[in-house]
């Protein structure tokens, strides 16, 4: 026999219930916890906005999506239940927005880091359209607010009453489709670069083969080598030689860590996997153009542990 709880009622699906939740946390969170934000920084500003946009998002676009099905049923509810089931997400919802639009300009900020950015890049056009839907939505919402429900509670249950009803429910139907126009939005939004593209260089200056750095590392050298040397995915190669040209071998693999400056974005850690003496191979995403910095820490002893640093410039 299952557990019950006070009153015979049985626990099981509030156990359920508990863990339903647990996991609808954890899908929204992981989406800022490996999301596109991720890749700007610092971590500790930008990580607990975009959850913060996230969670106050998915709750509004929750209740605005189950608020028609509630009106379908006031016939059963009575008017007044229906209408205050309208005005107490009308409130929520004014608190959502107002922390949704706070954390989304910190996001922005963090993201495009200047005006020119907001019409001079495809993410700028596309968060300016989104954020166009978003205040139709807000108008349709406070027409709703302010005009049809008033007009509902006014009425008695007559003919005139059935229309402001019908109509009621025709607006908050609306208002739902356009916050799922909203979202898809943002699904585009994700895809769109914010950096404004610099202009283009001769082909004559245009990169033919994968880009080699070299770099001091104590009295030896590194020399890294970026396939194809371009925005997006590389394969570093990376080697480690002595003043006499030897391999030096570390006493731990080296720990690399990539970087953009110019938009506070990293130390990100990426993996090396060795491939021989002093030889070395990772995969490294260098998803913005700009001069990226290559960090390679390399423990040559219990008490030397010296740092490779190679600027990438990609484009």
């Amino acid at each position: 026999m299952g557990s019950a709880v006070p009153g015979g009622r049985p626990a099981r699906p509030a156990v359920l219930a508990a863990l339903a939740f647990a996991g609808v946390t954890l899908a929204w969170g992981a989406v800022a916890l490996v999301g596109h934000t991720r890749t700007y920084g610092p971590a500790w500003l930008v990580v607990p906005a975009d959850i913060l946009h996230v969670s106050t998002a998915g709750v509004w676009l929750g209740g605005l999506v189950a608020l028609p099905w509630t009106l379908s049923r006031s016939v059963d509810l009575g008017a007044g239940a229906a209408v205050r089931a309208v005005s107490a997400f009308s409130r929520i919802a004014a608190v959502l927005v107002g922390l949704l639009g706070a954390a989304g300009l910190l996001l922005a900020w963090r993201i495009l880091r200047s005006w020119e950015a907001l019409w001079a890049t495809s993410y700028g056009l596309a968060l300016l359209a989104k954020i166009a839907l978003t205040v139709v939505v807000l108008l349709v919402a406070a027409h709703n607010r302010f005009r049809l429900v008033p007009r509902v509670v006014a009425a008695d249950r007559d003919d005139g009453s059935e229309v402001a009803w019908r109509l009621l429910r025709r607006t908050v139907r609306v208002e739902a489709a356009l916050l799922v126009g909203v979202v898809v939005a943002t699904g585009f939004l994700v895809t769109q670069s914010p950096v404004v593209e610099a202009a283009p260089r001769p082909a004559a200056d245009a990169a033919t083969g994968p880009t080699v750095v070299e770099t001091p590392l104590g009295t030896g050298r590194a020399v890294a080598r970026f396939t194809p040397g371009k925005v997006g995915v590389n394969s570093m190669e990376l080697e480690l030689v002595d003043a006499a040209g030897q391999p030096v071998v570390p006493v731990a693999d080296p720990k690399l860590t990539v970087l953009l400056p110019a938009m506070d974005i990293g130390p990100l850690e990426r993996t090396l996997a060795s491939t021989g003496p002093g030889r070395y191979e990772a995969v490294v995403d260098l998803p913005l153009a700009g001069s990226w910095v290559v960090q390679a820490s390399v423990r040559t002893s219990k008490y030397e542990n010296p740092i490779a640093r190679f600027t990438v410039d990609v484009r």
